[in-house]
């Protein structure tokens, strides 16, 4: 019963499914998690906007998106994931990162840093991809399974490796 009334409603997400969502105010939109119709999330995925104050966290899935077994989304700003896009099994994508500027003996000491991340329409991510702050990925791109990326990636290209790099241009 439960699968067929979401279905019904146009979005699919597996009940093994974590949303950390403990936000003491609300992002620009008055939402911090938008899950549009035709979105499938699979199973043990955790979908988590930061909780502190000040936090600009929020977390955007477009129309027709898959989230793969087991992927992390971590939000501390904005994070998006366009149209018909997919994210492979075990895939990790967070808006924040440890500083390493500040030093401290320990990691709670060094605070955090980061920056929005944005996939636009029809973006592939293959299995264990690692999509670090601020990175953008143009419509179209492919990013090779394993890959850890740390940098944009222009529309129609496709990345792999560690960190990726263009394996190919668009076409």
């Amino acid at each position: 019963m439960w699968l067929y009334r979401h279905r019904r409603s146009g979005r699919i997400i597996d009940p093994s499914t974590e949303v950390r969502k403990n936000v003491p105010g609300l992002n620009e939109l008055g939402e911090v998690l938008v899950i549009e119709k035709g979105v499938a999330i699979d199973k043990g995925c955790i979908l988590w906007v930061d909780e502190s104050e000040g936090s600009q966290g929020s977390i955007l899935i477009r129309n027709n998106s898959y989230i793969g077994p087991y992927a992390f989304l971590g939000s501390c700003h904005k994070l998006v994931i366009g149209s018909n896009s997919m994210i492979g099994a075990h895939s990790y994508l967070i808006t924040a990162n440890h500083r390493t500027d500040k030093g401290g003996d320990t990691y709670d000491q060094q605070g955090y840093s980061g920056a929005s991340i944005e996939l636009g329409s029809n973006v592939w991510l293959g299995c264990h991809v690692v999509v670090l702050p601020g990175v953008k990925i143009g419509d179209g791109a492919i990013i090779g399974a394993g890959a850890v990326v740390t940098k944009d990636v222009p529309a129609g290209e496709t990345w792999g490796g560690v960190p990726a790099t263009r394996i190919k241009g668009a076409e």
